[in-house]
C-alpha cells in the first residue's frame, strides 16, 4: 500500500550525490506517493542531474517534481516544499544521505495502525562518520529535555502530518544553523499525539533507518567553528520558545536547565575547535539570559563545558542524567 506520503529533499549544489540519493528512494519496497526536490539556487549541474533522473523514472509509480526556491537557506527550502505537498503525511530528508529500503513500507503499516492519528512519527536512522557507522542516539526521542540536549528530532527523525506541521509554522527561516533543532523544541512544546516506528525486524531489534552522512560540507557537519555565529540566534529562538510556551513551570524549569547544559557542552565544543570567541559569547548569554540554578547544576555544566573542551566526548550524555 502507497501512503498519502511526500518526500521533500531540499538541494543546492550536490551534482556529485544527488543521483545516489534519489537512486535509494527508488529502491524502496514501496514508494512515496510524491518525491519534491527544492532546487535552492544551485550554480552546478544539480538541476540538470535532478531533471534527467527524473525522466529516466517517471513511470516508476511516483510523482517526481523539481521546484526552485530562490531564498538562501535550508528553511527557505523546506518551506517551500510544505507549501507544494499534496499528501496527507510530509517527510524531509537530505541530498547527500541514503534511503532505508524497507522504511516506507514499515511506515505504510504504522500509519494503518497504532500511528493513525499521531502527528509525528518518529523514526530511527545511523549515521556515517569517518567511515563508521552507527545508530544515532535515540532514548526518548519525545522528551523535550532529550531533544534540547541531543537532538534527538533531527531531519530524518520525523514524519509529520501535513496540516499539522503547516499549523505550526514550519521551519524557521531567519535561522541559518540548527534550524531542525529549535522547529523540534517547538514540535514537543505543542504536546503532538506520537508514535515511534515499530521495529521491522524478525529478531525482534530496533531498526535504524537510512544512513546519515556526517562530512565537512554536510549540514550536520562536525565543524561548527566555522559558523559558530549564527548558534546564537538558535539559542535564543529556543529559548523565547520555552519562555513563551503554555506549559507547567516546573516542566519549563527543566527545559531551561537541558538548555543550559546544551548551550556548556556546545561552548566546550566550540573552544576545542579553537573558536574561542563565540564559546565566550555562549557562556556570557548562559550568565545573562538563563535564570539562576543550584551550585550544583552550575557546576557540573562548567565540568562538562571543562571536558568537552580538552576533546572529551559523549558529555550529553552525563547531561541528560543531570536534567
Amino acid at each position: 500500500m502507497t501512503p498519502s506520503l511526500t518526500i521533500i529533499i531540499p538541494v543546492r549544489n550536490r551534482q556529485h550525490c544527488i543521483a545516489a540519493t534519489l537512486d535509494s528512494i527508488a529502491a524502496s519496497t514501496v514508494l512515496p506517493a510524491c518525491l519534491l526536490v527544492v532546487d535552492n539556487g544551485s550554480t552546478d549541474a544539480t538541476a540538470d542531474v535532478v531533471r534527467q533522473w527524473a525522466a529516466a523514472h517517471a513511470h516508476g509509480g511516483m510523482d517526481i517534481r523539481m521546484v526552485e526556491e530562490s531564498r538562501a537557506g535550508a528553511g527557505n527550502a523546506r518551506n517551500r516544499g510544505l507549501e507544494e505537498c499534496a499528501t496527507e503525511y510530509v517527510y524531509f530528508f537530505d541530498s547527500d544521505d541514503l534511503f532505508g529500503t524497507g522504511f516506507i513500507e514499515q511506515l505504510s503499516h504504522c500509519i494503518a495502525g497504532d500511528g493513525a492519528e499521531a502527528d509525528i512519527i518518529l523514526v530511527r536512522t545511523r549515521q556515517c562518520v569517518n567511515g563508521v557507522v552507527a545508530d544515532r542516539f535515540f532514548g526518548h526521542p519525545d522528551t523535550l529535555s532529550s531533544h534540547i540536549i541531543a537532538s534527538t528530532l533531527s531531519t530524518q527523525s520525523v514524519v509529520y502530518r501535513t496540516a499539522w506541521l503547516r499549523r505550526l509554522g514550519g521551519s524557521d527561516v531567519r535561522l541559518r544553523l540548527w534550524i531542525d533543532w529549535e522547529l523540534g523544541v517547538r514540535v514537543l512544546l505543542q504536546k503532538p499525539a506520537t508514535c515511534v516506528l515499530a521495529n521491522g525486524s524478525a529478531d525482534g531489534q530496533p531498526v535504524a533507518y537510512h544512513t546519515i552522512f556526517v562530512h565537512p560540507d554536510s549540514i550536520t557537519g562536525p565543524s561548527l567553528a566555522a559558523r559558530g555565529e549564527a548558534l546564537m540566534p538558535a539559542f535564543a529562538q529556543v529559548l523565547a520558545d520555552i519562555n513563551s510556551a503554555a506549559i507547567p513551570d516546573g516542566e519549563r524549569r527543566q527545559a531551561l536547565l537541558a538548555l543550559r547544559y546544551r548551550a556548556n557542552i556546545v561552548a566546550g565544543q566550540l573552544a576545542a575547535q579553537r573558536n574561542g570567541a563565540v564559546a565566550h559569547e555562549l557562556r556570557r548569554w548562559v550568565d545573562n539570559s538563563l535564570p539562576a540554578v543550584s551550585a550544583w547544576h552550575r557546576m557540573m555544566a562548567a565540568l562538562l563545558r571543562a571536558y568537552t573542551s580538552l576533546g572529551g566526548r559523549g558529555a550529553w550524555r552525563i547531561a541528560l542524567r543531570m536534567c
